[in-house]
């Protein structure tokens, strides 16, 4: 932006940083295992709208992710595209992709990516 004061200007540059928006298309699947469920959670890059994501947290829930606590909760790399977590099995499991950038993290996704484990 500029202003003008008589014959003299004064300029002024700003940086906007936007955090990212979440990752599209998180379907979440189903592995096999003798003992306990386990989950797959996997993702396509999110948009970094000008600040390189940094890494990725998943959150995994067993019901409501609107009323409980996350079951777990794992930290990976910008590169990672998937995450695997074991489960107790027996119910409906929820998953949530947030991606972190330096200038923040995405916001809450609107839809929670589910699967049911026997």
């Amino acid at each position: 932006t500029g202003i003008r004061l008589g014959s003299k200007s004064i300029t002024k540059a700003y940086t906007v940083r936007l955090f990212p928006l979440s990752p599209p298309e998180i379907p979440v699947t189903t592995l096999s295992s003798p003992s306990a469920g386990r989950l797959r959670v996997s993702w396509k890059a999110a948009v970094p709208r000008g600040t390189p994501v940094t890494k990725y947290v998943v959150k995994v829930y067993q019901g409501n992710p609107y009323t409980t606590p996350p079951i777990a909760t794992r930290s990976v790399s910008a590169a990672t595209r998937s995450a695997e977590f074991d489960v107790d099995g027996g119910g409906q499991y929820f998953a949530f992709v947030y991606a972190r950038s330096a200038a923040g993290t995405s916001a809450m996704p609107t839809q929670a990516y589910s699967t049911y484990v026997p």
